[in-house]
């Protein structure tokens, strides 16, 4: 059984009067001070669930960013849900941009970086990274 987390018990809740909005425009504008070209945003639902999504593109690479709108208690929170995760989007991105100086664009983003099949490199399971890597670079399998 998945254990639900709820938006009231996790970082950021109630803990700005900022809109949802304006924190995306925050975060838009960390992307593009760094070098970045965002372009696509997206709050959708589905099946009850919500996300933000944020598409964007660095050094010629696409990455995209989805970030869950954790489940409420009560229905009139909805709007404090939107807030905090475009709060902890924000947050996150800020901090990969601080990584990304250090450590480089691609390897700090590369969980976020787009395939060729439209998913990105974070959403891959173990037995598809093994079939992605070339033969030449295989490990033997343990005896």
């Amino acid at each position: 059984m998945i254990d639900i987390v709820y938006a009231d018990d996790v970082n950021y809740w109630k803990t700005s009067g900022a809109s949802s909005e304006s924190w995306l425009e925050k975060t838009k504008k960390l992307i593009s001070d760094f070098g970045g070209i965002v372009h696509s945003e997206m709050l959708g639902t589905f099946n009850g669930r919500s996300a933000l999504m944020l598409g964007f593109v660095f050094e010629d690479n696409q990455y995209k960013i989805v970030y869950p709108v954790l489940a409420v208690r009560q229905e009139q929170d909805v709007p404090h849900a939107k807030r905090q995760a475009a709060t902890a989007l924000y947050h996150e991105v800020k901090a990969l941009v601080v990584s990304a100086k250090f450590r480089g664009i691609r390897a700090t983003f590369h969980s976020y970086l787009v395939l060729s099949d439209g998913r990105t490199a974070g959403e891959l399971s173990a037995p598809e990274i093994v079939d992605a890597i070339p033969i030449a670079f295989r490990l033997p399998p343990p005896s």
